[in-house]
């Protein structure tokens, strides 16, 4: 029992699927514009903390103040 569409449904369905693709692939290329231009524009990216023993010895010499 195959149910039958009419061409104009299946052409709206195609056309909705085109639609959304051009939309899905315009918001993925703005993301990756945006991400590149953030990592080549901004030089202060740290991906990790570079100096960790001299946040532990400011951390404690505050910590040592409160008490």
């Amino acid at each position: 029992m195959s149910r039958r569409y009419a061409p104009s449904s299946i052409l709206l369905g195609v056309m909705l699927m085109e639609i959304l693709g051009v939309v899905v692939a315009f918001a993925v290329s703005a993301a990756i514009y945006s991400s590149s231009r953030h990592f080549l524009v901004d030089k202060t990216i740290r991906l990790k903390r570079q100096n960790r023993a001299g946040d532990n010895a400011h951390h404690q010499e505050g910590h040592d103040e409160h008490h």
